[in-house]
């Protein structure tokens, strides 16, 4: 009745203000979404579209059994609507507060867009598997192990230094200021590389 929905609710509400204080961890699998023990009705099957806009925080991409977020960051925000996971980062001013997010995606998941624009934060990635790539980093360390994009990728760097180690890349767009950056993976279509 509507007890047990005010109670659910609340139950959300406290959650997500767990997570906004950086204790929290989001959940998303056939289930639904969990935010720290509160379900909703998504299925991670129908999360397609992915972007991740950070200002300092590290971004760690696992491979894993469900598509879950979690953060030690209290400066960290997320949205889910329709098909599309955005996560995000509150502007702060405190020099060492980025903290990192952990992103576990399941093994095999093919996004339609992945979109990832960083700062000064490091990344590390598993693997991403996508339709569309684009990736803006600034003066972070980036290493990613698989990268597979099967319709076009796009790559625009600052200052900092990008590996890919294997996968493959199609009609690609990289573009680098003062960073290095290093592709051990397959290119296929058009690609076009602009360094300094």
């Amino acid at each position: 009745g509507i007890g047990y929905f005010i109670q659910k609710i609340n139950e959300a509400k406290t959650a997500l203000e767990g997570l906004a204080k950086g204790s929290g961890k989001i959940t998303i699998d056939a289930k639904g979404i969990e935010v720290v023990g509160t379900s909703a009705t998504k299925s991670a099957d129908d999360v397609n579209k992915l972007s991740v806009d950070l200002i300092k925080a590290d971004l760690i991409i696992k491979s894993g059994e469900k598509l879950s977020l979690s953060t030690d960051s209290g400066y960290i925000t997320y949205s889910l609507k329709k098909s599309k996971l955005t996560v995000g980062e509150k502007t702060h001013s405190l020099k060492n507060a980025g903290g990192t997010v952990i992103l576990t995606i399941p093994k095999d998941k093919r996004f339609s867009d992945f979109d990832i624009n960083t700062g000064a934060g490091n990344i590390t990635a598993d693997e991403i598997s996508s339709l569309s790539f684009d990736f803006d980093y600034g003066a972070g360390n980036i290493e990613i192990n698989k990268l597979r994009i099967e319709s076009e990728a796009k790559i625009d760097g600052g200052a900092g230094k990008i590996v890919i180690h294997d996968g493959k890349l199609n009609n690609t767009d990289i573009n680098v200021g003062v960073g290095n950056i290093t592709v051990t993976a397959m290119m296929t279509g058009n690609t076009d590389i602009e360094c300094g």
